[in-house]
């Protein structure tokens, strides 16, 4: 393999262009969701589809599995996709009590998944990498981005995924 002027051989590329394009990907295909299928898809994917892909377990995944910087990427779209996704259906501060309600609704359902499985009520069936990239990156941008969000979930969830996010080492998060 040659090695080119930025010191990253040719078929290779860095972690910082990794992530623009998982970024990128995340965001071309959240709007082509909302674009396709609207609020009632964005609700489907958020509440049932993004948990069910985590309990499953891929074949191909558990035959060959996949590197830990590929798992972590994948944590890291999966994310930034389910953030940009509520963001188009339910908008960065909107303060509709509509709107209000059903992402209290579905966010919180998600967030009930997430604290069930830092509980050790529920096992996922990905790979271990993902889902904590998964998490970490899903409170840092909910944390980051969107504060109104986080102050419209039940304490008692936002208790559970603290708890859980300290037993990972993850107190700035917590």
């Amino acid at each position: 393999l040659k090695t080119v002027k930025n010191g990253t051989r040719y078929g290779q590329s860095s972690l910082a262009t990794a992530m623009t394009q998982v970024k990128l990907a995340a965001s071309l295909s959240a709007s082509l969701v909302w674009l396709t299928g609207g609020l009632g898809v964005v609700h489907l994917l958020i509440k049932e589809t993004i948990p069910s892909w985590f309990l499953s377990t891929d074949k191909s995944d558990r035959e060959q599995r996949p590197s830990d910087l590929v798992a972590e990427l994948r944590g890291h779209a999966l994310a930034y996709f389910v953030v940009l996704c509520g963001a188009f259906a339910w908008g960065v501060d909107s303060r509709s009590s509509a709107s209000k309600r059903r992402r209290q609704a579905i966010l919180g359902s998600h967030l009930e998944f997430i604290a069930s499985v830092l509980d050790g009520k529920i096992s996922v069936g990905c790979e271990p990498a993902t889902w904590r990239t998964y998490i970490s990156g899903l409170v840092s941008l909910m944390v980051s981005c969107l504060p109104l969000w986080v102050t419209e979930i039940d304490t008692e969830v936002l208790k559970s995924v603290s708890s859980g996010l300290r037993k990972w080492g993850k107190e700035e998060l917590a």
